[in-house]
């Protein structure tokens, strides 16, 4: 079926489709999918389909700007937590290696990897400390 029998005979029909993909712009992707596709061309409803969600890709990545509908979004509220406090409360529990790693990392910036090869401990034993500290920051948070 070429594009102009299929226009005529199921244009309601892929408008509808259209508008699924894009209910606002959904009938100008349609409308630069019948200028896009040549008029001779044997197609169906699949190949505008995926013609109109390719020319919804390209506008995205041509313009750059993601448009988001936030109207119909709760706003839940974070409970506050007081950092100073659950710093040294996980201080406390922390080994005198794990402090010192923690100090590293926090304080000077120093990476893992870095913090390995200075001293000459397994980056093994450097990210299994790292984790338990992240795991411990975890669970206190909660």
């Amino acid at each position: 079926m070429t594009l102009n029998e299929l226009i005529r005979s199921d244009y309601d029909s892929l408008l509808k489709m259209a508008k699924k993909i894009d209910p606002i712009n959904g009938q100008d992707y349609l409308h630069d999918a019948f200028i896009k596709i040549p008029q001779d061309k044997d197609v169906n409803i699949t190949y505008i389909y995926f013609t109109i969600k390719n020319l919804m890709i390209d506008d995205i990545r041509k313009n750059k700007e993601v448009i988001y509908d936030l109207s119909n979004i709760d706003i839940i509220e974070t409970p506050t937590f007081d950092y100073n406090v659950g710093i040294s409360e996980i201080e406390n529990r922390l080994t005198t290696f794990q402090k010192l790693l923690l100090d590293l990392i926090r304080n000077h910036k120093i990476s893992l990897l870095q913090i390995s090869k200075e001293t000459e401990i397994e980056y093994k034993v450097i990210y299994r400390n790292y984790q338990k500290i992240k795991k411990l920051c975890k669970d206190l948070e909660m």
